[in-house]
């Protein structure tokens, strides 16, 4: 997975939380653990190329978090989640890295921050290394308001706003990729790319040559 995001110019941030180095949730959130029968029975999990997977969340129904990536089109990465249980649900969260990170903080290492049981070192080490300012009170405040609260206060979400920041009276405005009922790709094209030789046998990615 390593050689992809390299292959992409994913965030080296992005890459550590993905490998294992950021721990944002438990030691089995790492992508080599994505439809492993050892953590999660459900073996019919989306795989790349389209989904990237960088983190799941195993507190109740199996949730990825990653990247969408549409290979045959000039489409902008998108950073999503994957819901296992709804038919494989893919939406944008984010579209940039420090959005992404501001989502796993506030939604999620939250739990951790307020864990008794966790020491206060391994916690803020977390937050350091993800590159994040915020102290255990701001992110246990914050966390408390609802998503599009959150995104108000943050420098992330000034510019290039996700597609969930946008309902049908603004649609219009919104300027990803992430597709919409406005944007839809052209599907005949993108069938003929797909059954042409994959990019990553180009590019010699072990992943795909398993």
């Amino acid at each position: 997975m390593k050689e992809i995001f390299e292959l992409l110019g994913v965030d080296k941030k992005i890459q550590d939380i993905s490998l294992g180095n950021i721990e944002f949730f438990s030691i089995y959130s790492g992508w080599e653990y994505y439809g492993s029968e050892e953590v999660n029975l459900k073996m019919n999990h989306a795989q790349p190329p389209l989904f990237l997977p960088i983190i799941i969340n195993y507190d109740s129904t199996p949730i990825s978090y990653g990247i969408t990536k549409h290979w045959f089109t000039d489409r902008e990465l998108s950073f999503t989640y994957m819901e296992f249980s709804d038919r494989f649900l893919n939406a944008e969260i984010a579209r940039t890295p420090k959005q992404f990170i501001d989502t796993l903080v506030f939604e999620y290492f939250v739990d951790v921050v307020e864990d008794g049981d966790i020491d206060d070192h391994e916690k803020l080490t977390v937050l350091n290394q993800s590159g994040c300012n915020y102290n255990f009170e701001d992110i246990k405040r914050i966390s408390r308001l609802n998503s599009i609260e959150q995104a108000q206060l943050f420098d992330s979400y000034k510019e290039n706003k996700p597609l969930w920041l946008y309902d049908q009276n603004n649609i219009n405005e919104y300027t990803g990729d992430f597709p919409t009922a406005g944007n839809r790709p052209n599907h005949r094209a993108i069938f003929r790319a797909e059954i042409t030789l994959s990019p990553f046998k180009k590019q010699n990615i072990s992943y795909f040559n398993q």
